[in-house]
């Protein structure tokens, strides 16, 4: 089956950028990070209606992969052709995200929009440890489109061994 638009889900520091990235090299693809396109400078949120804009655009191009947010994720499960979940464990999330913090510490990650520093915060360790959040996700993903092809991943290693297969 040949994948032409890509819908990459999962929990924070799961992987995500990283495998959007590698593959949309590797299939020739355009990939879009929701967190460039939903945040302003110091973590200001764009307004719905000019986030839902985006995200119409994004969404009716020909080809991508889009990773990141859950925003519209019905809307972008309708036209992707193929759904990825890194379902990965919160004790191997959690700790990359600390990494992150110190690796990108008072600079803005290459994925997001400058001025966006990552800081260490309580909300996200919340949402880290947020054990029901993939399972939600792949829920809805099967409720909306129940016959697409959904690839689960639930190592780094196995996305890995996946875009090297490709």
């Amino acid at each position: 089956m040949k994948m032409k638009r890509i819908l990459i889900v999962g929990r924070g520091c799961s992987g995500k950028s990283t495998l959007a990235k590698s593959l949309g090299e590797k299939l020739q693809l355009p990939v879009y990070h929701l967190d460039q396109y939903f945040w302003k400078e110091n973590w200001v949120p764009l307004a719905e209606e000019e986030k839902q804009k985006i995200h119409a655009e994004l969404i009716d191009s020909y080809s991508w992969i889009i990773e990141g947010s859950t925003e519209f994720l019905e809307d972008r499960a309708k036209r992707a052709d193929t759904f990825i979940v890194l379902d990965l464990p919160v004790w191997k999330t959690l700790p990359s995200w600390v990494r992150r913090i110190w690796k990108y510490r008072g600079v803005t990650r290459p994925d997001m929009v400058d001025g966006n520093v990552e800081r260490m915060n309580f909300e996200y360790v919340k949402w880290q440890l947020d054990r029901k959040s993939t399972e939600r996700k792949i829920n809805k993903l099967k409720a909306v489109c129940p016959d697409k092809r959904m690839i689960i991943f639930k190592s780094r290693k196995a996305a890995h061994d996946f875009v090297a297969s490709v």
